[in-house]
């Protein structure tokens, strides 16, 4: 309310709607439907993209960038865990790491290893962020 009250409008906000919280889905535990709807009546300029498509995600924060009088927010539309046959859509992965055998199993399906992915990694961060692929520092 107060970032549209005080015309913000060079703030913008995401939010990753992939419809699923820690209990199971969303509308089942706490419906928040229209959530579109309730960004626009507290007068949003609302952005809704593929937010597994990253030209779209691009393009809205470009819209967002054309918005003038009021905040904006993006609701990137997403299916969690999606391209991995044991997590796509599936609730109990909200907050649970993988195991190791998990890790790589889901990084070999989305096209990597869990040691290219650490090595990956590793050349953009601490050793501590980073960890081995083995599981140690």
């Amino acid at each position: 309310m107060f970032a549209a009250h005080y015309k913000l409008d060079n703030l913008c906000g995401i939010i990753d709607y992939n419809r699923k919280q820690i209990d199971g889905d969303v509308e089942d535990v706490m419906g928040i439907a229209p959530l579109a709807d309730k960004w626009r009546a507290f007068n949003w300029n609302v952005i809704e993209v593929d937010g597994h498509d990253l030209a779209a995600v691009i393009e809205g924060f470009a819209a967002a960038r054309r918005a003038k009088g009021r905040p904006s927010v993006i609701l990137a539309h997403t299916v969690m865990g999606k391209g991995i046959s044991f997590m796509e859509d599936d609730f109990r992965w909200h907050g649970s790491p993988p195991s190791v055998e998990q890790a790589e199993t889901a990084l070999s399906e989305l096209g990597t290893s869990l040691l290219e992915w650490t090595r990956r990694l590793e050349g953009h961060t601490s050793r501590a962020v980073a960890p081995s692929a083995n599981g140690t520092p």
